[in-house]
């Protein structure tokens, strides 16, 4: 029987303040280097559309969100939103997977973070956090993005 591969570990990151339930690795500022992405949100729980009085969703756990972008040595470069104020005690999420895509969306060459928060579509520039964009939505239970280039190359990651 052929033997395993083991993994070790290179270089761990600490991300207890706001690590989260999404994470995506992106060169977003086009320096060359990788960064990582990390949302925190409660994802489908962000919803007024049932009723979460029994299910233990309380309001501060629907009003979780933050986007944090950091370099391979953990430094943040930015954050959009407030991280989870108790790290070590967690949020309650669920289907936020698809809520943030990373792509050049506007065709200018750079890349942008479009994520919905709540009944909010935003895009973000990618490599500061900045609103370039946001709209508000009908409802507030959208929480699957995916992007399409209908010409050219797709340029997200």
């Amino acid at each position: 029987m052929p033997s395993v591969p083991q993994l070790t570990l290179i270089d761990p990151i600490d991300i207890t303040p706001f690590g989260g339930n999404l994470l995506r690795v992106c060169d977003v500022n086009g320096d060359g280097e990788s960064e990582y992405v990390i949302l925190q949100s409660p994802g489908q729980f962000q919803s007024q559309v049932r009723d979460w009085k029994n299910s233990g969703v309380t309001p501060r756990d629907q009003d979780v969100f933050c986007i944090t972008v950091i370099d391979s040595s953990g430094n943040v470069l930015w954050q959009y939103g407030s991280p989870w104020p108790e790290p070590m005690n967690p949020y309650v999420s669920h289907g936020s997977g698809d809520q943030l895509v990373i792509d050049d969306v506007d065709g200018d060459g750079e890349l942008e973070i479009v994520t919905v928060r709540k009944d909010e579509l935003l895009i973000l520039a990618a490599s500061c956090g900045r609103i370039k964009n946001s709209t508000r939505l009908p409802a507030d239970n959208f929480t699957r993005l995916a992007t399409a280039r209908l010409r050219g190359k797709r340029d997200g990651c």
